[in-house]
C-alpha cells in the first residue's frame, strides 16, 4: 500500500496545478450545492420571496444543473476545457455571491438558473478533464477527487443550526403560514450568512487566477499527459493495450452492449443521488432530531470517501458498487428501529459515498470507454437532484416511515439494476468473444490474406485472453511485477582475436 501511495503522490506532484484546479473546483461544487438546500428558510427571509415561489426557484436550480451536465459535451467541442472551467467557475461565484442581496423574484430565479447551469457544466468538466489528464489505472485518484467534494458537503453542514428560537428568526410567522410548511426543517446560520458567502467568494480569487494562467499556457504543454518514469511507462503501455484496442474499434461496436451498461450505471447513480438528497429530510422529520444528526451523516459521508481512497486499488469497481448496495441494504434494515438512528445514518452515508466515484472508475477503466462517456453517468447522477422539491413538500410530514418505505424500494431497485448490469456485461463479453472474433477470422481467412492478417491480429488477441482472468488480478500483477533489466550493450573490438566486452 505504501508503494501505491507513493506512486499516486508522484503522479499528483507532477501535475500539481491541474490537480489543484480540479479538487478545488469539486470542493466548490460540493459546498455550494449542499449549502443552498439548507439556506431555503434563510433565503426566504432575506429576499422576502414567498416560500411557494422559492420552492419553484429551487426546482429551476436543480433542473438547470442537470441541463448543464448534459450540455458540457457541447462546450468541450467548441472551447478549451480550462477556459470552460474558468468561465463556469466565475459565473458560479458571481451568482452565489449575488443571492444575498437580490429581492426581485424574476432576477432571483435568473441568478439561480445561471448558478445551476454553471455548476452543472463545471461538475461534468471536472470529471471528464480529470480522467483525461490522469489516465493512469490508479483508482484512488478519482476517489481523492471526490473526497474533496465530500469535504465541501461536510463544511456546508456545520454552517446552519436547526429549529431556532422565535427571537432568532424574524421570518418565523411567514414560514409557519407558508403554503409549503418548513416547520420541520427550519434553519438559521450560526452567523451572518452574507459574510460567509462573501468570504467564500473572495478566497476564490487565487483559484480563478491559477485557472486563467493555465488557460493561457501553450496548448501543447497544457494538454500534455503526466510524465512518468521509464518503469511506470513500460507498465502503463502494457496496461493500455486493451484500452487502445477498444477505443480504436468502430463506435457501433459499443452501441448495443456498452451504452446499455452505461445507462444502467447512470441509473444506479441517479438512485444514489436521490437517496442522498432525501436523507436530510428523513433525519429532520424525526421529533428528536437536531443538526448533529445531519452532521453525523456528512461526517461519515466524508469518511466513506476516505475508505474508498484506501481500498480503491484492492477492490474492483464493480464489486465496490455491489458492496455499497449491500451496506445500504443493511442501513435500511436498521431504519426500522427507532433508537439506533446513528448506526443507520453512518452505514447509509458510507454506502452512498461510493456510488459515483466507483461508477466513474467502472466506466473508464473496466469498460475501457473514453473519458467523455462519463458525462452520461454524471448526468444520471444529477437527475436525482430534481426530486428535491418533491421531498421538500413532504418534509412537513411527521411520519418518517415514508423514507423507510422509499429506502426499501430503492434497495430492491438497486439490486435489480446491479444484477442487470452483471448480466449485460457478461453478455457483451460473450458477444465480443464469439461473434466478432469469429466473423473477423472468417472474413480474413476467405480473403486470402493470412500472413499480414495474422500479424495485425496479434495485438488484438490480448484483450480476449486477458478477459479470462479477473481484472483485479491483472492490475495487481502488473503493479507488483518488477521492471525487466535493461539489455546490456555489446561492444565488439576489431583485433586479431576479437573480444566481446559487456558494459
Amino acid at each position: 500500500m505504501v508503494d501505491r501511495a507513493t506512486k499516486v503522490f508522484r503522479i499528483i506532484t507532477q501535475r500539481r496545478a491541474r490537480f489543484f484546479i480540479y479538487v478545488w473546483a469539486n470542493f466548490n461544487v460540493g459546498f455550494i450545492s449542499s449549502l443552498l438546500p439548507l439556506s431555503f428558510s434563510y433565503l426566504t427571509c432575506v429576499s422576502n420571496i414567498p416560500s411557494v415561489h422559492m420552492f419553484w426557484i429551487f426546482f429551476i436550480f436543480n433542473a438547470t444543473l442537470f441541463i448543464g451536465t448534459m450540455g458540457n459535451a457541447y462546450f468541450n467541442k467548441h472551447e478549451n476545457e480550462l477556459r470552460t472551467m474558468f468561465i463556469s467557475s466565475l459565473l458560479a461565484i458571481i451568482s452565489f455571491a449575488s443571492v444575498t442581496f437580490v429581492t426581485d423574484l424574476l432576477l432571483f430565479a435568473s441568478i439561480f438558473a445561471l448558478l445551476g447551469l454553471s455548476l452543472g457544466v463545471q461538475l461534468s468538466d471536472i470529471n471528464i478533464s480529470f480522467l483525461k489528464i490522469f489516465p493512469q489505472t490508479h483508482f484512488s485518484l478519482i476517489h481523492v477527487l471526490h473526497l474533496f467534494h465530500a469535504l465541501g458537503v461536510f463544511l456546508a453542514s456545520i454552517v446552519y443550526k436547526l429549529k431556532p428560537n422565535p427571537e432568532d428568526s424574524p421570518c418565523e410567522e411567514e414560514l409557519f403560514n407558508a403554503h409549503i410548511s418548513m416547520d420541520k426543517i427550519r434553519f438559521v446560520p450560526i452567523f451572518d450568512a452574507r459574510y460567509l458567502i462573501w468570504i467564500f467568494a473572495f478566497i476564490q480569487v487565487p483559484f480563478l487566477y491559477v485557472v486563467l494562467m493555465k488557460t493561457n499556457e501553450n496548448p501543447a504543454n497544457a494538454e500534455r499527459t503526466t510524465e512518468v518514469t521509464n518503469d511506470e511507462q513500460r507498465r502503463a503501455d502494457y496496461e493500455e493495450i486493451e484500452g487502445n484496442a477498444a477505443e480504436n474499434q468502430p463506435e457501433n461496436h459499443w452501441e448495443s452492449g456498452m451504452m446499455r451498461l452505461v445507462m444502467l450505471v447512470a441509473s444506479i447513480c441517479c438512485i444514489g443521488q436521490i437517496l442522498f438528497t432525501l436523507f436530510p429530510f428523513f433525519v429532520f422529520s424525526r421529533e428528536d432530531s437536531s443538526e448533529i444528526d445531519y452532521q453525523i451523516f456528512t461526517t461519515f459521508y466524508m469518511f466513506g470517501r476516505v475508505i474508498a481512497v484506501l481500498f480503491a486499488d484492492k477492490i474492483a469497481p464493480i464489486f465496490h458498487i455491489g458492496l455499497s448496495i449491500l451496506i445500504y441494504g443493511l442501513s435500511s434494515c436498521v431504519f426500522i428501529f427507532e433508537r439506533p438512528i446513528w448506526l443507520g445514518t453512518s452505514l447509509a452515508a458510507i454506502s452512498l459515498a461510493q456510488f459515483l466515484p466507483s461508477a466513474l472508475t467502472y466506466v473508464k477503466h473496466t469498460l475501457l470507454l473514453r473519458a467523455e462517456s462519463v458525462s452520461v453517468v454524471i448526468s444520471g447522477s444529477s437527475f436525482g437532484t430534481l426530486v428535491y422539491p418533491l421531498f421538500l413538500s413532504l418534509a412537513k410530514e411527521n411520519d418518517s416511515r415514508l423514507f423507510v418505505a422509499i429506502s426499501f424500494f430503492s434497495t430492491l431497485l438497486l439490486v435489480f439494476l446491479f444484477v442487470s448490469m452483471l448480466n449485460s456485461q457478461a453478455q457483451s463479453e460473450r458477444t465480443k468473444a464469439t461473434q466478432d472474433r469469429v466473423q473477423a477470422f472468417i472474413s480474413r481467412f476467405f480473403s486470402g490474406d493470412t500472413t499480414t492478417s495474422s500479424l495485425r491480429r496479434a495485438p488484438s488477441i490480448k484483450p480476449l485472453i486477458s478477459r479470462l482472468r479477473p481484472m483485479s488480478y491483472r492490475r495487481f500483477r502488473n503493479a507488483n511485477r518488477s521492471a525487466s533489466p535493461e539489455v546490456p550493450k555489446i561492444k565488439v573490438t576489431l583485433e586479431k582475436e576479437p573480444q566481446v566486452q559487456f558494459n
